[in-house]
């Protein structure tokens, strides 16, 4: 529970406002970013890495979990995110990363004692709706273990921070009333606590799956009608009514019995995977398996990551033939192995006078649309650049004249490398080395240039 000043329970809007503002913003704003790469078709896994990569434990936790069994079962070595994506797949990855932010929002901490209960509930409601889909034929089984995870964050939301003696109150009043827990949640809070769920899921933008299983009624989607059947199931499971929770997921994946009730069993087995997975112990304390987050590190580079990024090229240029998951693991290679600053990938227009921005990390939107404004035209700084066919280390004067109007918001020194691909230049590649000096970042530009072959040699073996 919060020490925080009392959420005086007078009413939804008042809950909303203070959770938002004042508790939860910055889970709003990371859930709402995950979502909204689901949301954008035109979403790649530059877009989701970006969302990630904003926090380094996160980025930790989500590599971690990437080579966990209950996500990666033929133990695919990951190093990154953008590595992640292709071997688990974009909604897996983002899963990933919407579990452990709720998780370490909501869950961690000096709890009340139905925080854990509600996550317990909603872990296995995942695990179930995860299997339901599998069953179904759905086509993303990721998005519906999602939404059951997400199902119940108001009541998540209300037991984690609630003061004490607004928690004490609706605790005594549900262990003593005679009603259903949503009528005595309105007599005691002024509105019921999936009230509260399906407030967060619109405010936030959690996605239609999500809004459409908490609206009020029988839902009218499939899916949705799944997500709120898992925690039924759960319930069922719980209360000890074996054959109900069988008899519901029969008739919800058309299963006779004894397969329904096989289903369940696989479901539960996998319980405990996940919450190893996320960290978590699913039987006792939801904090006890992991401590408490540390301070993030200052970003140092780090030459084993460096080397397993270069693999992971190496790999995905055998593997596949997707020129952007080259290009997002080039960035993250520099971004998070060597630990420069805004670094960019960009592809040279069809016209060749200017640049297009295929994957990019700690670029801000204005940087963004300076870069790709940068002249190509024939006698431009940066086109006699490129035409040099090797990399650079830019500063000032030449950093003004080949960076144009992006030059005011870059720092004094600028690495760019060509791209060529059977001596024609296709693209190139920017990166900033921060506050490195001397000998640091003689390193750092020999780093930049070994990356910046490897992508040229990987682009090679992918159009071969």
């Amino acid at each position: 529970m919060s020490d925080a000043p009392p959420l005086a329970p007078d009413g939804l809007d008042d809950w909303l406002r203070r959770l938002q503002r004042e508790d939860l913003p910055v889970l709003g704003d990371t859930v709402q970013a995950l979502c909204n790469t689901a949301q954008d078709h035109g979403s790649s896994a530059t877009d989701l890495a970006r969302v990630i990569l904003r926090d380094a434990a996160l980025t930790s936790d989500v590599i971690r979990i990437a080579n966990s069994a209950y996500f990666n079962p033929a133990g695919v070595r990951i190093s990154t995110v953008s590595r992640a994506v292709i071997v688990l797949g974009f909604d897996t990855v983002r899963a990933i990363g919407l579990s452990l932010t709720v998780i370490d929002t909501l869950v961690r901490g000096d709890q009340h004692s139905r925080v854990r209960r509600v996550f317990r509930s909603s872990l296995h409601a995942a695990v179930q709706a995860r299997a339901l889909a599998e069953a179904t034929g759905d086509p993303a089984p990721e998005e519906v273990l999602i939404a059951a995870l997400l199902y119940r964050i108001g009541e998540l939301a209300f037991w984690s921070l609630a003061d004490d003696a607004t928690a004490a109150g609706l605790e005594t009043a549900l262990a003593e009333g005679a009603g259903s827990p949503a009528d005595i949640e309105r007599d005691t809070l002024g509105f019921a606590l999936r009230e509260l769920s399906r407030a967060l899921a619109r405010d936030w933008r959690l996605g239609d799956l999500l809004t459409g299983a908490l609206r009020p009624g029988a839902p009218r989607d499939g899916r949705a009608r799944l997500t709120r059947n898992a925690h039924a199931v759960v319930a069922d499971l719980e209360a000890g009514r074996l054959e109900a929770a069988t008899n519901r997921v029969a008739r919800e994946a058309r299963l006779e019995p004894v397969e329904a009730g096989a289903l369940i069993e696989r479901a539960t087995a996998a319980l405990p995977e996940l919450g190893r997975a996320l960290g978590v112990d699913v039987g006792a304390r939801t904090d006890a398996a992991r401590p408490e987050r540390l301070a993030e590190p200052t970003r140092q580079p780090d030459p084993a990551l460096q080397l397993r990024v270069l693999r992971e090229m190496s790999a995905t240029a055998h593997e596949s033939r997707d020129l952007q998951a080259l290009f997002d693991l080039a960035v993250e290679g520099l971004y998070r192995g060597q630990a420069l600053d805004r670094c960019a990938l960009a592809a040279l227009r069809r016209d060749r006078r200017g640049l297009a921005i295929r994957a990019a990390l700690g670029v801000p939107a204005a940087l963004y649309g300076a870069l790709e404004r940068v002249s190509l035209e024939p006698g431009s700084a940066l086109a006699g650049l490129l035409a040099e066919g090797r990399p650079a280390r830019l500063e000032d004067p030449r950093r003004r004249q080949v960076m144009a109007e992006a030059a005011a918001q870059l720092g004094p020194v600028v690495f760019v490398a060509p791209l060529q691909l059977r001596g024609r230049t296709i693209g190139v590649l920017l990166a900033e080395p921060g506050a490195a000096s001397g000998e640091a970042l003689r390193e750092a530009f020999d780093g930049f240039c070994h990356l910046a072959e490897q992508t040229m040699l990987c682009l090679g073996r992918l159009t071969a």
